[in-house]
């Protein structure tokens, strides 16, 4: 089984990067409908929760297989 980056923080130090993600954005002083730069986006998690929160965003990332995947995860989550 491969784990990620937040699977691994959570089972091995207890860090939450849902929550993480969360924050960033309460404490980013942005606002609705304003946009962010996602930058190094990989699958998209960050810009899910941005877009959640009424933000608009551009993402990107040298990985272009990961952006593809992050678009349709984007797409989904709408």
């Amino acid at each position: 089984m491969v784990r990620n980056n937040a699977t691994i923080l959570r089972e091995e130090y207890g860090f939450d990067v849902a929550a993480a993600r969360e924050t960033l954005v309460q404490l980013g002083g942005v606002s609705r409908g304003e946009c962010v730069l996602d930058v190094g986006a990989g699958l998209g998690s960050m810009a899910i929760v941005l877009a959640r929160h009424g933000l608009m965003f551009d993402a990107v990332d040298i990985n272009l297989q990961a952006l593809d995947e992050a678009r349709q995860r984007a797409l989904a989550a709408a």
